[in-house]
């Protein structure tokens, strides 16, 4: 018979405080905008409805500030444009992509006033907030983040910390 040896329980040190930031940011700033779509999209005209700047430069702040504490956390910021190399295989390069989507299309959208810079921004700012729910799921060190539902989990957190902002 095999002798199984236990491992006992640490505190988890992969992620510090500016990754947590970043989430918290990241969600509330996505949420904050596909909050912002959604009633826009279900008024009445939704086609000559325009979402206030306010509410989403607002948005692209917070989501900003996210991004800049997790800069802060690597150690060098500068080699931040490493993180669009491994689009195939790496969440964290895909959530960087969907958050220069999502800048692009929020400011394209203010200065053209074409609804299909809306939608593209908010379908990226969705990518966004499942994209951080999947790098939390792939986290291998901490078996308790590796399930099904943690993408959906940050989607609803997502949307609720969005609608208290």
């Amino acid at each position: 018979m095999t002798e199984i040896d236990i491992i006992p329980p640490a505190i988890q040190r992969e992620w510090r405080w500016p990754a947590a930031v970043n989430f918290i940011l990241g969600g509330a700033g996505t949420g904050l905008y596909l909050i912002n779509f959604m009633a826009m999209f279900m008024s009445k005209s939704f086609s000559e409805s325009h979402m206030p700047v306010l509410q989403s430069l607002f948005s692209l702040i917070i989501i900003m500030l996210g991004f800049l504490c997790v800069s802060l956390e690597i150690g060098r910021p500068f080699r931040g444009y490493y993180t669009f190399k491994r689009f195939g295989t790496s969440w964290i390069s895909r959530e960087m992509i969907a958050f220069t989507i999502f800048v692009l299309a929020v400011v394209l959208y203010h200065f053209s006033a074409n609804g299909f810079f809306n939608v593209v921004a908010a379908v990226s700012a969705l990518c966004l907030m499942l994209a951080q729910g999947f790098i939390v799921y792939s986290a291998r060190a901490v078996t308790s983040w590796n399930t099904v539902f943690m993408p959906f989990f940050f989607l609803s957190s997502g949307l609720a910390s969005g609608s208290g902002v």
